[in-house]
């Protein structure tokens, strides 16, 4: 076995070597499909929201493209102000109302895969804490936001809400 090009002749090359340089190939291999995996995150997070009309859900209607969210009531509608960090935290999660978002999804869609990747998710965290003081009535019924432990969290649905009361 040899190979004339390189003059490199496989009979010479100790196993060890072998065995280390297909090990460092499927390394290559896993790190390719990782970045692969991370590039599409990013260009899905970069696509922006689905839909750039108002989402309204429950009580609540964020207008996203105008950085608006209101809560109607029953003295009408009343403006909530956020952050525009809170805001793209909720959009991501009122666009995927009763699916479980992970923690990892939401970071990519809120602030970037780079953060996702190196970031905290105490940021996310504190981001959701301020949301539900921002967004709860102090009753339980008006729950908006749930956390899965250890996986993320749910923006609640009215047919979910009405299960739990």
């Amino acid at each position: 076995m040899s190979n004339e090009s390189s003059g490199l002749n496989l009979v010479d090359v100790p196993d060890e070597v072998i065995v280390r340089a297909r090990e460092f190939a499927d390394h290559l291999a896993k790190s390719r499909d990782l970045l692969a995996q991370l590039l599409k995150m990013m260009a899905d997070a970069d696509r922006g929201p689905k839909t750039n009309e108002p989402i309204r859900l429950r009580d609540l209607t964020l207008d996203y493209a105008n950085n608006r969210l209101w809560r109607h009531g029953v003295n009408g509608p009343e403006e909530i102000v956020l952050q525009h960090q809170q805001m793209k935290v909720l959009r991501y999660l009122m666009e995927n109302a009763g699916d479980l978002c992970t923690k990892r999804e939401i970071l990519v869609a809120a602030w970037s895969a780079r953060f996702a990747e190196y970031g905290t998710t105490k940021t996310l965290t504190m981001a959701v804490s301020v949301l539900r003081k921002m967004l709860n009535t102090g009753d339980d019924k008006h729950e908006y936001i749930e956390t899965v432990t250890h996986r993320g969290y749910r923006f609640r649905t009215e047919e979910e809400q009405s299960t739990h009361e």
